[in-house]
């Protein structure tokens, strides 16, 4: 054992960065420039695109060492002092960014305690241990990064290819090594990710070469880098990478992970530093898109340090929706409205809030007709009915009473507050703010949207949207946040005096089969990951480009996976959950297809989840009709001569 020697590569074998690539910490980089003063004096082209400079002037001296030198080794004082030639930057600011990149690859640095505990062990067993980098930064540099998470690398020595200007690329510095060691190959066991530098090139001179594979991004995710290699997706798909291991494409938890956890973590982290920008101390999380939202937040706090606290309301449009005199027609104009699509007495009843036998008091049931012209009629005779509005209030008397005493037990009104839902009109929010106002006169509530449909009323509510696009049908949006807990129908007393929800009973055993508790995993490990990237970077990295870019993917297919575990998530319409669940967006069949029924608002999962072999089926059907339609015009316009 004494006689051999031991070498290891560093980048992605003994660590790895935060970011996607290298690129990501001079993405990184760009941003501080931009946001630091003592650089508004440099060029705004400098600035604005640091990063691709910093790729750019690296390949460049490779290049022109390669020319000149015969090798392609650089250092990073040589980067930065062509850098400086080149956009006049003073020696300061030079030594400036030198020490920034030293900085930001040390916070970025991730370990792979897999294999800094095989260095512990030979280290241990007297072996003799080195490192081996093509790399541009300096040994003592480099040891700095290393030795945050072992001091077993103070003394080991480093070889490095810039300072050397020998690399493993050309094979030149394996050969260096076994110089000043005196080394036998066939005693030498190297272990690197690079196949070609680490593996070929070592085994090229009989070095016993072990390949450790590095954690890569999934070829999805190389797409997506590919399409926007920014700070924001250079952060998110480098977090996601860091779990890849465990996050397989197939599996609940890699969706949750790679797809849920970005989309979903962007939104709660803008809504956190928001409120800490307005100074709000609470946020009231409400039921039951704020199940997922809450534990996001949570997450964010506690790895950033914020001052904030975080509260889980129970609410729905049921139990929030308590008309009064002051705005009955409101509500009743509401629940027309919103149900003209679907409408049926008995839903009209449960919304209401009274029971089907009192509605039968004021329109014929027996032989509805449920066309829009006719259900515009039925509701401008509600809204004449003042008997059909009296009852409505008298129903809901009890609730209103028993709200607001759940409203004074949950909500501390001397504090600054905001409530956080995922999308809606808003209306539901609108009729709290009356009851909440009752309690706290002049009390205007606010609350946070993913996405708020149509609701652009500001004289009522206060709504704050993180997406303001038209975006069509959100309910696969609504699924990613799915809750294994029923809707809140009402409060009760409980016997010590406490108000408690009144919760929906419904059959969760579909949800927790299709793997909710390792999907919400996968959510929250990436969201530990990017609070995280976001705390050691003293930055916030949330963009609506990353849920564009996602979306996009799953609207044109480009991701089937997603769409499988999207489309399959158990799901029924609200109020009817209690009788069961099916799959949200099911894939077409060949029946569908021929029907032309791929029509629906969900139609972009159901295609990506639908055999494509059907597809060709119902393109040649297709043809073959084009083909009949036009020998039988052809036939006709000979009849006719």
């Amino acid at each position: 054992m004494a006689d051999w020697l031991y070498s290891f590569d560093i980048w992605d074998t003994l660590i790895t960065r935060r970011t996607a690539s290298a690129h990501g910490i001079f993405a990184i980089m760009q941003d501080k420039i931009c946001n630091d003063v003592s650089f508004r004096q440099t060029d705004i082209f400098f600035r604005q695109n640091f990063a691709s400079i910093r790729v750019d002037t690296a390949l460049f001296l490779k290049k022109a060492n390669k020319s000149r030198h015969g090798h392609s080794e650089i250092t990073l004082e040589e980067i930065y002092r062509l850098i400086a030639n080149n956009f006049r930057l003073s020696e300061t600011l030079s030594e400036k960014l030198v020490n920034l990149e030293l900085e930001t690859e040390y916070r970025n640095a991730v370990p792979i305690y897999e294999n800094i505990e095989k260095v512990r062990k030979l280290l241990k067993e007297k072996a003799q241990v080195i490192l081996v980098s093509d790399m541009y930064l300096a040994a003592e540099q480099i040891r700095k990064i290393l030795l945050q998470f072992d001091d077993v690398f103070n003394d080991i020595s480093i070889f490095v290819s810039g300072e050397l200007k020998r690399s493993k690329e050309r094979g030149d510095l394996y050969r260096h090594i076994k110089d000043v060691y005196r080394a036998d190959y066939r005693k030498w066991r190297h272990c690197g990710d690079n196949l070609k530098t680490d593996v070929d090139n070592a085994r090229a001179l009989r070095i016993n070469a072990d390949f450790f594979a590095p954690k890569v991004l999934k070829s999805y995710e190389k797409t997506l880098l590919r399409s926007g290699n920014t700070l924001e997706f250079q952060a998110y798909l480098g977090c996601s990478r860091l779990l890849n291991d465990s996050a397989s494409e197939d599996s609940i938890y890699g969706f949750g992970v790679s797809f849920s956890g970005a989309i979903l973590y962007s939104y709660v982290s803008w809504l956190l530093n928001v409120s800490s920008g307005e100074g709000i101390t609470d946020l009231y999380f409400i039921a039951r898109d704020g199940f997922v939202l809450k534990k996001i937040a949570d997450v964010i706090i506690a790895a950033k340090k914020l001052s904030l606290r975080t509260h889980y309301f129970y609410g729905s449009r049921l139990s929030l929706r308590i008309p009064g005199c002051e705005n009955i027609d409101e509500f009743i104009r509401m629940t027309f409205g919103e149900y003209k699509r679907s409408f049926c007495f008995e839903r009209l009843a449960l919304r209401l809030g009274i029971g089907f036998d009192v509605l039968k008091k004021y329109f014929d049931v027996s032989n509805a007709d449920k066309s829009a012209k006719q259900v515009e009629i039925y509701e401008k005779a509600a809204l004449a009915s003042d008997g059909l509005k009296a009852e409505v209030i008298a129903a809901h008397e009890q609730n209103r009473k028993l709200l607001k005493r759940y409203l004074r037990q949950e909500i501390d009104f001397d504090r600054k507050f905001a409530f956080v839902d995922l999308c809606g009109s808003g209306r539901t929010q609108d009729m709290l703010e009356s009851i909440v106002s009752e309690l706290d006169a002049g009390r205007r509530i606010t609350t946070f949207y993913f996405y708020n449909s149509v609701n652009t009323d500001y004289e009522k509510s206060r709504k704050i949207t993180y997406m303001t696009i038209s975006l069509g049908c959100m309910l696969w949006l609504e699924a990613l946040c799915r809750c294994p807990q029923g809707q809140t129908l009402g409060y009760r007393e409980c016997p010590g005096g406490r108000i408690e929800p009144v919760l929906e009973n419904i059959d969760n055993s579909l949800l927790l089969k299709w793997g909710h508790e390792e999907y919400l995993c996968g959510i929250l490990d990436f969201c530990r990951e990017m609070s995280c990237f976001e705390y050691k970077n003293n930055i916030s990295v949330y963009s609506s480009n990353i849920f564009k870019r996602y979306f996009g993917m799953l609207l044109h297919s480009e991701n089937r996976q997603w769409a499988e575990f999207l489309g399959s998530v158990p799901f029924s319409e609200v109020g009817l959950e209690a009788v069961g669940a099916s799959e949200m967006a099911k894939p077409y069949t060949l029946w569908n297809l021929f029907r032309s029924e791929d029509n629906d608002n969900l139609n972009f999962i159901r295609k990506a989840r639908t055999p494509k072999i059907y597809y060709r089926i119902w393109e040649l059907k297709q043809r073959l009709r084009n083909i009949f339609l036009r020998i039988c015009r052809g036939r006709r316009k000979n009849i006719g001569r």
